[in-house]
């Protein structure tokens, strides 16, 4: 009796540490085609260097109900390129699987919270492709987004997580990579959690809707740059 409580216990407390995780991300930026990257290239060729040096490292802390996804850190793979540092104006993203919201909290306008309904399982096409990332053996899904552009997403069903990457979820275990048309998100690095994961969900008095929110940033960002030019 007393070895299967132990058991028990043992195997309790392993469940409870694969429940909660912490992963960073490496995420890449594709925004530009060939035919802009040469026009570019003729009149700003320093600045695609800076462009192609530079990558963001978010984090993602989650459990199996909630997440939050926030940018971390700025990096170069050639740190001995001497570029300035550019700043980075990211919304900070939280998921609640139970009550269905997702949240979105913008820095440049902290004061106010972005939150909609979240959307099924969002439609993800499993396949049988597979590959290792961080370790772990992931699965591939597609769906189309927002504008029609095919996505590609990587999960792994060794941890149980319906959660991934900026706001991707819906698929049966962790998100650890991901691509679309403007970007391209990897898993650097998977940490299990000892203790739980609480993430407290953003409270406002009155919520905008995420497109409101997008909108009243990007007319922060261009009023502030508009202030410098005078």
């Amino acid at each position: 009796m007393k070895y299967f409580i132990l058991f028990f216990l043992l195997s309790d407390v392993s469940s409870i540490s694969a429940q909660n995780i912490l992963v960073e991300y490496n995420c890449y930026r594709n925004f530009f085609t060939a035919e802009h990257r040469a026009q570019i290239a003729a009149v700003q060729p320093d600045f695609l260097k800076k462009f192609d040096n530079e990558y963001d490292r978010f984090e993602l802390t989650a459990n199996t109900t909630q997440s939050k996804y926030s940018f971390a850190r700025l990096m170069y793979k050639d740190t001995s390129i001497e570029i300035a540092k550019s700043s980075r104006v990211y919304a900070h993203v939280y998921l609640d699987l139970v009550r269905k919201y997702i949240y979105h909290v913008n820095d440049s306008i902290a004061t106010k919270v972005g939150r909609d309904t979240l959307l099924g399982s969002q439609d993800w096409q499993i396949t049988d492709e597979n590959k290792k990332i961080a370790g772990y053996l992931c699965k591939k899904a597609t769906r189309k987004d927002a504008r029609g552009h095919e996505m590609v997403a990587w999960f792994t069903n060794e941890i149980p997580i319906k959660q991934g990457p900026n706001t991707l979820y819906g698929l049966p275990g962790l998100i650890l990579a991901a691509s679309s048309k403007d970007y391209t998100i990897v898993a650097h690095k998977v940490q299990k959690l000892s203790k739980p994961v609480q993430i407290k969900m953003p409270i406002a008095d009155e919520y905008m809707t995420l497109k409101a929110l997008r909108d009243a940033g990007a007319m922060t960002i261009k009023s502030a740059l508009n202030m410098k030019k005078k």
